[in-house]
């Protein structure tokens, strides 16, 4: 493999990682979120029936 495609290749790949990184962050941050407001509610559903 000549030296030049080496290097670009490693770019592509760096790309593609950090790409991938940043969409599982972000998943992680929206599920995060969502098991929030899943509690949430079911806490403002139990305050509801009690009352």
């Amino acid at each position: 493999m000549p030296h030049y495609l080496r290097k670009s290749h490693a770019i592509i790949s760096y790309f593609i990682v950090s790409y991938t990184i940043e969409k599982v962050q972000e998943a992680v941050y929206i599920f995060k979120h969502f098991v929030k407001g899943q509690t949430f509610l079911k806490r403002c559903f139990a305050f509801y029936f009690k009352a």
